[in-house]
């Protein structure tokens, strides 16, 4: 029987499924309306893409009419491709009146895999809008800003009462809300038209924008259940897996990306000083220089030369700009050695480093004890190579 055909008629009998799995060569969007509603309410989602070359923009026109959304050929295409089919889903399940909550999304090898939970909510699907955003990247370096499609609007509602009118109180931002004694009053939180809050050009190298998405802006992980999941393989009792000490690697990535699981895409650092001709800082010292401005920074569970961050690129350009002034000693010739008088890396170097006496030292910071970051528990491996030469998909089957 046919798997569309069987999810609709088991809709219609009101037998849903607590899990359904869905893994097709290349793309799953034929059966993920059908899947949506024959599942129960709080079941399980399993879903794999193997069609990258669509959602890393190889073949973007594809993209756009298979998704709804338009990816962009960076070095986040993995991740964007996660958050591109989360909207995707986000915006079918909202079709049924159902939310999704990301458990675990995985890019690994040749394609994405996502493990997500759906629940019935009509109410909760009035706030997808503020979970969806554009990506807008710059032409000329690795800078990208996020532009929310909503915003959550807080209102405290009033009646006034001498007049009798009820009145709206907004309240700004991030402002904590308190809960008030007067019984005439609410608080509430609506979803409203956003406000534009990316710069009409890169504020980094003044270089041009373009525009990706939407795509989901929230977190694409349960640190809960990464954890949980990697006790069960640790332990080998319930099931016993050849690829485990691979599944305890990702995982591990995924649990050490909770500090900055909310901040969406990714950088890598090597096109980064590829562009300023400057070589890498250590890992450690990069991390301890970004951590006096306030930020964080994780290396990717896939990629080990990507990296999220909670800094804004205009910092993460500062810190790179302020350690090769210090490894030339301020010497503006070697600074801008190898960097064409109009490039991007020339631009980038003629505005003022803001922070220009980062200190980079991070071996005599901890020496002093002052380095503020805490030393890792485990030695866990986190990557692996590819188990064989020319690792990657296979033709599809024919059934011959």
């Amino acid at each position: 029987m046919d798997a569309i055909h069987l999810m609709n008629q088991m809709r219609a009998e009101k037998k849903q499924f607590d899990v359904i799995d869905l893994d097709p060569y290349g793309t799953a969007v034929p059966f993920l309306e059908s899947s949506l509603g024959a599942l129960a309410n709080g079941g399980l989602l399993c879903v794999t893409f193997t069609d990258m070359a669509v959602l890393c923009a190889r073949r973007p026109h594809v993209c756009s009419y298979k998704y709804g959304t338009v990816p962009l050929p960076n070095k986040y295409c993995h991740e964007m491709a996660l958050r591109m089919v989360l909207h995707l889903i986000s915006s079918m399940a909202a079709r049924h009146g159902r939310v999704i909550e990301p458990m675990l999304c995985l890019t690994v090898d040749f394609y994405i895999r996502l493990f997500i939970r759906v629940k019935d909510s009509p109410i909760g699907c009035h706030s997808n809008l503020s979970k969806y955003s554009q990506v807008h990247q710059c032409v000329d370096c690795e800078s990208f800003w996020l532009q929310p499609l909503g915003r959550e609007i807080t209102e405290t509602i009033k009646e006034d009462s001498t007049t009798g009118k009820v009145k709206k109180y907004k309240h700004q931002g991030k402002e904590e809300v308190k809960e008030t004694e007067d019984k005439t009053a609410r608080v509430r939180t609506r979803i409203g038209l956003p406000r534009v809050t990316v710069p009409s050009q890169c504020t980094v190298c003044d270089g041009p924008l373009t525009i990706g998405g939407p795509i989901w802006n929230q977190p694409i992980h349960s640190t809960e259940f990464a954890q949980r999941l990697i006790k069960v393989v640790r332990a080998g009792e319930e099931v016993k897996l050849g690829t485990a000490k691979r599944i305890q690697a990702i995982l591990t990535g995924v649990i050490d990306e909770d500090p900055v699981k909310h901040m969406p895409l990714n950088y890598d650092f090597n096109f980064l000083c590829s562009s300023l001709k400057s070589i890498n800082p250590g890992k450690q010292e990069f991390v301890y220089a970004l951590s006096q401005l306030g930020f964080k920074a994780v290396q990717t569970y896939y990629q080990s030369k990507q990296w999220k961050t909670d800094a804004p690129p205009e910092v993460l350009y500062d810190v790179f700009k302020a350690f090769k002034t210090q490894l030339y000693k301020g010497d503006e010739k070697q600074i801008l050695a190898n960097l064409a008088p109009n490039s991007p890396g020339n631009r980038i170097f003629r505005k003022p480093i803001q922070n220009p006496k980062l200190d980079f030292d991070y071996k005599g910071a901890v020496e002093k004890g002052t380095s503020g970051i805490a030393p890792k528990k485990t030695k866990q491996k986190k990557y692996y190579v590819n188990p064989e030469p020319n690792w990657g998909p296979k033709p599809r089957a024919t059934g011959q």
